[in-house]
């Protein structure tokens, strides 16, 4: 709990908020996982029951798709109530997943991960080939380079699918 706190706490910083959002790579690739880790590293107070299992990875699962939208991102940057959003829902969001996913099936978990893979590669053709700057807070050079990260944060994740479907998922 202790090492959640200090995250979040160095998180909320000024001068690191300045830092991480100065960049988009940084923003995005640094900040909000480093907000979602807060919530994993948080302590379980209790068992959750299963009735709360899906509502939780709905919540999530909405969430994500929220802070997935590139406007959104732009306007966390000018908008001191989405900045705000931004710092309560990512830890939320950890923490609900963190309670939540064990309790979920293996073919649950495989469509998810099947679908965040088929979101990290729309994400780096948007970025890669769109034309026009989706962020007005960011660079074109800057898009061009998060999608060149998400298409390589896809190559990596379908291969992990790859490697799961031909020699399993086995921990030895």
């Amino acid at each position: 709990m202790r090492l959640s706190l200090l995250l979040y706490f160095l998180l909320i910083l000024p001068i690191s908020r300045e830092v991480l959002e100065s960049y988009m790579v940084t923003h995005m690739f640094v900040q909000l996982p480093l907000l979602y880790a807060v919530g994993m590293l948080f302590p379980n107070r209790k068992e959750y029951k299963t009735r709360h299992i899906w509502s939780n990875i709905i919540f999530v699962l909405g969430l994500l798709s929220f802070w997935m939208v590139p406007r959104t991102l732009d306007d966390a940057l000018v908008n001191t109530y989405t900045e705000i959003l931004k710092f309560i829902s990512l830890p939320l969001i950890g923490y609900l997943w963190k309670v939540s996913w064990r309790h979920l099936s293996e073919m649950t978990l495989a469509f998810i991960y099947t679908q965040l893979v088929s979101m990290c590669g729309l994400f780096a053709w948007l970025y890669l080939d769109t034309p026009i700057q989706i962020c007005n807070n960011y660079l074109i050079n800057e898009q061009k380079i998060v999608g060149a990260i998400y298409l390589v944060i896809t190559i990596f994740m379908c291969g992990y699918l790859l490697k799961i479907a031909f020699i399993g998922n086995k921990k030895t």
